[in-house]
């Protein structure tokens, strides 16, 4: 289980994803149909639209490392506050979450040039929630409460990495 900054290696997994559908949620542009050219122009237009850094999560499959998902994050001082998550439907739930997790575990200590460790903080509409509530059952993050206001008409769960500890 592993992750890594995505690159042009990835893209192919990407356009796999957003063929059936997955990348929908991410920005109304996902939702028309693309050749595979405009939808990787419009990823690479939309993650430097809003300054995003794209995450590639991996699980291991049958003894293959396997793309099994795309996370997107501001990156704020020591805050890596996720934008969206998306993992891909060849992916079981154990690889996505494992993957996940050893993802937030690794982050959380990571320190932060100006001081403190790193922290993520996820905004999640009520049907994503599934994956953080796993991995608060892991640990490594937890709910801090409710926003009706973040996505307007809908419930919005906040989680956050829990500190490795105090400095």
């Amino acid at each position: 289980m592993g992750f890594t900054i995505s690159t042009d290696e990835h893209l192919p997994y990407f356009w796999a994803a957003y063929k059936v559908g997955k990348f929908k949620d991410i920005d109304f542009i996902f939702e028309q149909e693309l050749t595979q050219r405009d939808f990787q122009d419009a990823l690479d237009n939309f993650v430097g639209r809003n300054g995003l850094t794209p995450i590639t999560f991996f699980a291991d499959v049958n003894g293959v490392m396997r793309v099994v998902g795309l996370g997107l994050f501001t990156i704020v001082g020591r805050v890596m506050n996720l934008s969206h998550l998306v993992f891909f439907p060849w992916a079981r739930t154990e690889d996505y979450v494992v993957s996940f997790v050893n993802f937030v575990n690794t982050v959380r200590k990571e320190r932060y040039e100006g001081g403190g460790l790193m922290m993520i903080l996820v905004y999640a509409k009520e049907k994503d929630s599934q994956i953080y509530l796993e991995a608060c059952k892991y640990g490594t993050m937890r709910t801090i409460g409710t926003s009706y206001e973040v996505h307007p008409n809908q419930k919005t769960k906040i989680y956050e990495s829990r500190s490795v500890g105090r400095e």
